[in-house]
C-alpha cells in the first residue's frame, strides 16, 4: 500500500512496473512456500493460499508485462481468493464458538485413515 500512496501523495517517486512485478513474484514465491505448508492443513486453506500465489503471479505478470487483461484476470482470482479467506475465517471462529465444525472445510486425512498396502492387494486363496 505504501509503494502506491506515498507517490500519489508526493513523498517519493513512483516504481517502475519492473519494480513492481518483481516484488509482487517475491510475494508469490513466499506465499507458494506456504502453500507448500498448507498441503498438511485443511482443503479451504490450500484453496486460500495456492489461489493467492496465483494471484500474486497475475498481478506480477501484469505489471512486468504490460498486459492490462492479466489485471481483469487478476481480479476475478481475487475474488475467488478473497471470498475463500472469508469463508475460511468463518468456519474457524464458528466452530471456536460452537466447539464443532460448523461449516466445511476439507479436513486432511490422518495417517489412520490411510489403506494399509497390504490392504490394497487382492488375496486369492
Amino acid at each position: 500500500m505504501v509503494t502506491l500512496f506515498l507517490p500519489q501523495w508526493g513523498l517519493m517517486p513512483a516504481s517502475s512496473p519492473a519494480l513492481m512485478g518483481g516484488y509482487l513474484w517475491l510475494w508469490a514465491l513466499f506465499t507458494a512456500i506456504m502453500a507448500v505448508g498448507s498441503l498438511v492443513a485443511s482443503r479451504m486453506h490450500q484453496v486460500v493460499f495456492f489461489s493467492l500465489t496465483l494471484l500474486f503471479v497475475l498481478l506480477g505478470s501484469a505489471a512486468v508485462l504490460n498486459r492490462p487483461m492479466l489485471d481483469v484476470i487478476a481480479g476475478y482470482e481475487g475474488l475467488l481468493c478473497g471470498f475463500s479467506a472469508i469463508y475460511l475465517a468463518a468456519s474457524e471462529i464458528l466452530a471456536a464458538q460452537f466447539g464443532h465444525a460448523v461449516l466445511p472445510v476439507g479436513w486432511p486425512r490422518t495417517t489412520g485413515d490411510a489403506p494399509h498396502k497390504d490392504d490394497l492387494v487382492l488375496h486369492i486363496s
